[in-house]
């Protein structure tokens, strides 16, 4: 189901922008001030502000996913993960195909240099713009016998692999 998440006018989907999945719109900071302000929302429980672009079935499972009473929360109720399979945001969803690995992913990242089934523009496996950048380690590791460890104190001695 790729209902609920698209972006306006067929933009791509919100969290392949990059955006947190609880990240309001600039007219929510003000009130909620920010990603931090709906987590303590939802910690009290308060529903978190969604963006008009979030359909009605999205809203409504997100909302009894976050309820903070776990006796009504969907996924605890006597049904279990039953409850969650039926909630109409994964109609049409083939849940035979997903256990069996048959279906397609509705985003395929590209590979480095092959384009073949990857998405237009997709940055490749060398992608690293999600993480933080830190400086690359050119040094070697020290040995054991440079930081004190003795051959007869070794912890690591008797270890076989």
């Amino acid at each position: 189901h790729t209902g609920g998440l698209a972006g306006p006018k067929g933009a791509p989907p919100a969290r392949s922008r990059g955006t947190p999945p609880a990240s309001a719109c600039p007219r929510q900071l003000r009130t909620v001030r920010g990603p931090m302000g709906i987590y303590q929302q939802t910690l009290v429980g308060k529903p978190p502000p969604f963006p008009r672009f979030v359909d009605a079935p999205a809203k409504d499972l997100i909302k009894k996913l976050l309820l903070h009473d776990l006796t009504l929360r969907l996924g605890c109720l006597k049904a279990g993960g039953g409850d969650l399979k039926l909630h109409p945001w994964f109609n049409g969803l083939d849940w035979v195909g997903l256990t069996d690995r048959e279906m397609t992913a509705p985003l395929v990242p590209g590979l480095g240099g092959d384009p073949e089934g990857a998405e237009a523009g997709a940055p490749g496996t060398a992608d690293t713009s999600n993480f933080d950048p830190y400086p690359d380690d050119l040094a070697e590791p020290p040995l054991p016998s440079e930081l004190g460890f003795e051959p007869a104190t070794d912890p690591f001695k008797d270890f076989t692999y």
